[in-house]
C-alpha cells in the first residue's frame, strides 16, 4: 500500500508540476525590432532587476510585456500576421548578390537566377550557350530579371510568360508564340520581352513607314502591314519598342502641319500642265519626287490647285515665285471652240442676242419654214382657151 501512495505522487509530480527548464525556456524568447525585420532574441537573466508585475504569466507567455531594458521590443501578440512578410521582402531585397560566373552554361545561370526569384520556366532544347559575368558591386534582386533578359538577348533567346510560367525560346521564334497583345503606347513596360504593338498611321502609309523601320529592327522582330486599314503590327522587345515609337511620332504625327504643307492656286492655265513644268524645274534643284526626294507636287484639279510638300520651308518661296512666271495668261491665242448646251430656251434665240451684243453687222438668221408653200394643181383637160392674138390674115383657097 505505502508503494502505491509512493508511485501515485511521484506521478503527480512528474505530470502536475512544469519543469524548470520549460519555465526558463519561457522567459528566455522574446521578439525584437531589427533593420532586417523582427527577430526572436533570449530574454534577460532572471538575477537582472524588474519589476515582478512583468514577468510573463506561465498560462499566456505570449500577451506577457516586454521588459523595460530593451524599449525597441514588440510582444508577441501584439504582431500582425498578414504585415509581419513585409520586412522580410524588405531585406530581401537590400541583401547584397553579386554573380561571378565564367564559361557557365547558360542552363546553370537560368536555374540560378530563376531559384533566387522563384520563376517558373520552360526551356526550349533549341537554346543553348555560355554566360560570362562578373559583378564589382552588390545588386538588387530586381536587377536580376534585366540580367537574365540581357543573357537571353545575347544567346539569340527571349523569355515569353504563358501564365505562370516563362518559356524560354529562340528570339527568331517568339512570333509564334502567345505574345501579349497591347495597342496604348503607356503599356510599354520597362522588362525586356517581345510584345506585339499594334500601331494605327494617321497620315503616313504603312507600307512607307514598313520600309522606315525595317533598318532598325531588333533580332527576331518582324513588322506585317495592313494596307486596308492603314495599320501596322510590330514584334519587337519592349526597350527597342520604345525606339521605334517615337520615330513614328517623328514622321506620323508632324506630316500634315503648316510647315511642312502649301496649297498654291494656279490662276490663267490648267494644274496639270503647270505641275510638269514644276517637276521638271525642280529636278535640275535635285529635288526628285521619284527618287524620294524632299518635295512632293500633289495636283488638285477640282480647285485648280498644287499642293506641294516638303520638309523644308525655304523652298516654298522657290515654288511661288516659279509658279507665279509660268501662271501668265495666254497672249494671242487665236479663236478658240467652245460648245454650250442650251437647256431652258432654243439655241437660234440665243445665237441672236449674241450677236446683237459682241457684233453689229452678223445678219440676223432666216427663221426656217413651219409648213411647205402650197402646191399648184395640174392644168384641167376642160379649161377655156384662150383667144387668138388678132394677125395678119391670109386668103383662104376654095376647095375644088
Amino acid at each position: 500500500m505505502r508503494l502505491c501512495i509512493g508511485i501515485i505522487s511521484t506521478v503527480l509530480l512528474v505530470t502536475g508540476v512544469p519543469s524548470a527548464a520549460q519555465e526558463q525556456q519561457q522567459r528566455q524568447k522574446i521578439i525584437i525590432q531589427t533593420p532586417f525585420g523582427p527577430k526572436e532574441v533570449d530574454a534577460p537573466a532572471p538575477g537582472t532587476p524588474e519589476p515582478p508585475a512583468q514577468q510573463p504569466a506561465p498560462q499566456q507567455p505570449q500577451a506577457a510585456p516586454l521588459p523595460p531594458p530593451a524599449p525597441a521590443s514588440v510582444p508577441a501578440a501584439a504582431q500582425p500576421a498578414p504585415q509581419a512578410p513585409a520586412q522580410p521582402q524588405q531585406a530581401d531585397e537590400a541583401a547584397p548578390i553579386s554573380l561571378h560566373l565564367d564559361n557557365t552554361d547558360i542552363y546553370q545561370i537560368i536555374r540560378i537566377i530563376g531559384d533566387t526569384l522563384g520563376l517558373n520556366y520552360i526551356i526550349d532544347p533549341a537554346v543553348k550557350g555560355t554566360v560570362n559575368i562578373n559583378t564589382s558591386g552588390n545588386l538588387r534582386r530586381s536587377d536580376l530579371l534585366p540580367i537574365l533578359e540581357t543573357i537571353l538577348k545575347i544567346n539569340g533567346a527571349t523569355m515569353v510568360k504563358v501564365g505562370n510560367f516563362y518559356q524560354i525560346v529562340p528570339a527568331n521564334t517568339a512570333i509564334r508564340q502567345p505574345l501579349a497583345v497591347q495597342e496604348q503606347v503607356s503599356q510599354a513596360a520597362p522588362d525586356d520581352q517581345i510584345v506585339l504593338q499594334i500601331i494605327r498611321m494617321k497620315f503616313v502609309a504603312a507600307s512607307e513607314m514598313q520600309r522606315l523601320l525595317t533598318p532598325y529592327l531588333s533580332e527576331g522582330a518582324n513588322i506585317v502591314v495592313h494596307d486596308a486599314g492603314n495599320i501596322l503590327l510590330l514584334s519587337e522587345r519592349r526597350s527597342n519598342l520604345r525606339k521605334l515609337l517615337e520615330i513614328i511620332d517623328v514622321f506620323d504625327s508632324k506630316v500634315f502641319e503648316g510647315d511642312r504643307v502649301r496649297l498654291l492656286p494656279v490662276k490663267n492655265n490648267l494644274v496639270r500642265d503647270l505641275i510638269n513644268d514644276l517637276k521638271t524645274i525642280f529636278a535640275g534643284y535635285g529635288f526628285s519626287e521619284s527618287g524620294g526626294g524632299a518635295i512632293r507636287f500633289v495636283p488638285l484639279e477640282r480647285m485648280n490647285s498644287i499642293l506641294v510638300i516638303t520638309g523644308n520651308q525655304t523652298i516654298f518661296a522657290e515654288v511661288e515665285r516659279w509658279i507665279d512666271r509660268l501662271d501668265q495668261p495666254l497672249a494671242n491665242a487665236g479663236l478658240r471652240n467652245y460648245v454650250y448646251k442650251v437647256k431652258n430656251t432654243k439655241a437660234i434665240d440665243i445665237q441672236v442676242v449674241l450677236a446683237n451684243l459682241y457684233s453689229s453687222q452678223v445678219p440676223r438668221p432666216q427663221a426656217p419654214p413651219t409648213t411647205p408653200p402650197p402646191q399648184q394643181p395640174p392644168p384641167s383637160p376642160f379649161a377655156p382657151v384662150a383667144p387668138a392674138q388678132p394677125g395678119p390674115t391670109t386668103p383662104s383657097t376654095p376647095a375644088g
